[in-house]
Formats: structure tokens, C-alpha cells, sequence
């Protein structure tokens, strides 16, 4: 009996835990019909992703599961953030909400994107968040004039590999997953997991 009380006192909480349901708003970004950067939906026509995905990617199409759309433009404040929000006509919801910026260390985060690897599938991983910090540059020895100053970053600690630039950074909140931050070319600067905090 005692075994049965605390399974039953057991199942809200157990019901509380959302799995992860934001596979399908995390798409692909192609340069010359090749899938090199990610990108996230965040309304019709619209999505968000990586600056340097089309500054040294070239990124000109979006590659959704019902077609290839050509991307219109790009609006993005580079070089001072990894940031940028694209528009594709005809790219459709399911849709990832987004939230201000609210970090808490230690949080649950997943990253989303499609690595440059040979089966083309996306990748999803779990992690924490550490913190925000900024990104300075020269950590790496690179060309301040290819990327200047320093730019604010979330770190965590879900993998990341190539090819998931872009792809969305998101927490639970109140059992929704929240759409945070794209994976940004701060993780290979620094060497850490790292993305771009939405700038809507």
C-alpha cells in the first residue's frame, strides 16, 4: 500500500515534465543548394540564424520539409553580433516562440541545428546553461577587422558542431520551450557552447 501512495503522490509531478517539442521549427540553410547553417521559424516568411551563416556561408535558401524557398533578406547588425533575422517567402509555421532574454545558471537548455555530417540529420542536445559573458575577438588571434570588439554571448553546455550555427537555443518555462538564443560562431571562437541572444 505505502509502494502505491507514493507512485500516485508521484504522477503530477511526472506529468509537469514536457519532452522537448521544437524539432520541426529548426530548418536548414543552403549556399548553392548545399546545407551549411541552420536557421529557426519564428513566424510565416520569417526565421532567425547566424550572421556569419551569410556573411562567410553565403546562405541563400531556406530547406524546409515542404520545399526549398529562396531567402529575400537579411537584416543583421554585423560585426557586432552573430545575430540576424531572415526573410523567406513562403516558409510556413510550426513556429518557436520566443522569449526575452532571461538566463538562469544551471537551467536546462537544448540546442538544435543540422552539423555538416554525412546523413544530413538534425541534431538535438541537452545541457545547462552557464552564463552570459562577452566575446572578445582576440581569444582566438583572429583579424579584429573580420570580427570586431566583443559580443555578448550565452554559454552552455549542449553540444554543438559545425553546421548547427544558427539553429535555436531554448529553455522551459511554465511547460512551453521558449525559443532564447541561435547558435553562434562564439562557440568556436571561444571554444565553449555558445550562442547569439535574439535581438527582435
Amino acid at each position: 500500500m505505502r509502494t502505491l501512495l507514493v507512485a500516485l503522490l508521484c504522477l503530477p509531478i511526472l506529468a509537469e515534465a514536457k519532452p522537448f517539442d521544437q524539432q520541426a521549427t529548426v530548418v536548414k540553410l543552403l549556399s548553392n543548394g548545399r546545407a551549411m547553417c541552420s536557421a529557426v521559424v519564428i513566424a510565416p516568411d520569417k526565421l532567425v540564424s547566424a550572421a556569419h551563416c551569410l556573411v562567410y556561408g553565403e546562405a541563400d535558401a531556406v530547406e524546409t520539409p515542404h520545399g526549398v524557398y529562396p531567402i529575400q533578406s537579411g537584416k543583421m547588425n554585423w560585426p557586432a553580433s552573430d545575430f540576424m533575422v531572415l526573410t523567406a517567402p513562403g516558409v510556413n509555421c510550426p513556429c518557436a516562440e520566443t522569449t526575452p532574454f532571461v538566463v538562469i545558471p544551471g537551467e536546462t537548455a537544448v540546442a538544435v541545428g543540422f552539423p555538416g555530417v554525412d546523413d544530413g540529420a538534425q541534431r538535438v542536445s541537452i545541457g545547462k546553461i552557464i552564463g552570459v559573458d562577452r566575446v572578445d575577438s582576440h581569444w582566438r588571434n583572429l583579424d579584429p577587422d573580420e570580427l570586431m570588439g566583443q559580443w555578448r554571448a550565452l554559454f552552455h553546455t549542449a553540444r554543438t558542431l559545425p553546421g548547427m550555427s544558427g539553429g535555436g537555443v531554448f529553455i522551459e518555462s511554465n511547460g512551453r520551450w521558449l525559443l532564447i538564443a541561435v547558435n553562434s560562431l562564439a562557440a568556436w571562437i571561444v571554444g565553449e557552447a555558445g550562442a547569439a541572444p535574439l535581438e527582435l
